[in-house]
């Protein structure tokens, strides 16, 4: 952060009072008298979190040498942040790598890395070379056996990176691998309910409902679409509209298929459910897995006059036509009793553009 002439006590005051809880410093400024000013915020702000990456933290311990006892362990979300946290991707460490061997300072590169607590790396598949990926290899090793901490991500699993060192991909096995799914539509709604909430504007909750049906890949997406919706009706100066929402979706994601059909009932019954189609198609009695099957055998029966009992039932899994028809009452008999089921077979069907009567 660049303070623009302001203590960092007074910034980090007006960070805390938006809301701010953690404070990533990635470089350091020349900023007069760092212990006094770290000081008064540890003691006006015991929430805020101050983090200083690897960099900055050499530069900073340099230059103050009494902030040796001040700067503290924190932390963020699981990950215990201590004073040497590094983030970049894998671009960047091929980059410094290779800027260190050509400045012949190979020696410094590798005795930074080994200095770090945390070490968070971005998009590794894209640290490609053989004497990068040794390099990397031998800091990895280090941090490992130190008991640092190491986080990777990648736009695929371990076992998909392309042109990479066995002994390399083996060691990133060693770890949890979480696979990040596309966010289910519950997630997309309350995501774009709190960003509209952080911006201050209300909009009504059939338009964040259009939005998280039309929008389903991430988060960077749906994001950048509510932020363009609220930009057109700022420059406008109209008020945020279905018409204004329809708009501007179409315009970032395109036209929609109208056409139902059963598979398309089905993907959309597992996205709001946040399950797996062969869940759905499974022969599970699980109480969720039954009730979102029910629940997409009702809707192919109502929003597909069209399709046999017999034909929806071959569909779901190879069940009879009995089956299909029990299910069929069941949920419609919920509906009348149980607003939890009525609310999700609303919620379906706005997500399939069904109009629902009132």
């Amino acid at each position: 952060f660049y303070f623009q002439g302001r203590g960092i006590a007074d910034f980090a005051g007006d960070f805390y009072h938006k809301g701010g809880r953690v404070l990533l410093i990635d470089q350091v400024f020349k900023q007069p008298d760092w212990s006094a000013e770290l000081r008064k915020c540890y003691d006006l702000y015991p929430g805020l979190k101050i983090v200083f990456t690897g960099s900055s933290v050499m530069r900073l311990k340099d230059e103050n040498p009494e902030l040796n006892g001040i700067v503290k362990s924190y932390n963020l979300r699981g990950f215990s942040f201590r004073e040497f946290v590094n983030l970049l991707t894998g671009n960047d460490f091929r980059t410094q790598y290779m800027d260190a061997i050509r400045g012949n300072k190979l020696t410094e590169f590798m005795a930074f890395y080994m200095k770090i607590d945390v070490l968070i790396v971005d998009d590794i598949h894209q640290l490609q070379g053989q004497a990068s990926q040794n390099a990397f290899f031998n800091v990895f090793n280090h941090l490992h056996q130190s008991g640092k901490q190491l986080i990777f991500t990648s736009d695929r699993a371990p076992v998909d990176l392309k042109n990479f060192e066995e002994r390399l991909l083996s060691r990133f096995k060693w770890g949890l691998s979480v696979e990040l799914l596309r966010p289910d539509f519950a997630t997309r709604l309350a995501m774009l309910k709190a960003k509209a909430f952080r911006e201050g504007v209300p909009i009504h909750g059939d338009i964040l409902n259009f939005i998280a049906t039309r929008v389903k890949t991430n988060f960077r997406e749906l994001e950048g679409t509510l932020i363009s919706l609220i930009a057109q009706a700022t420059l406008l100066k109209k008020e945020i509209t279905m018409e204004l929402a329809e708009k501007v979706t179409s315009n970032l994601v395109g036209e929609e298929e109208t056409e139902i059909s059963i598979d398309k009932i089905v993907d959309t019954v597992c996205d709001y459910f946040n399950i797996t189609r062969d869940d759905i198609l499974s022969k599970s009695r699980k109480r969720p897995i039954v009730q979102a099957r029910q629940i997409a055998m009702y809707e192919c029966r109502n929003l597909i006059p069209s399709c046999s009992l017999a034909t929806i039932g071959s569909e779901l899994g190879g069940r009879d036509h009995a089956t299909v028809l029990y299910a069929c009452t069941t949920v419609q008999d919920l509906m009348t009793t149980d607003r939890d089921t009525k609310k999700y077979v609303s919620d379906i069907e706005n997500m399939l553009s069904v109009p629902v009567e009132a």
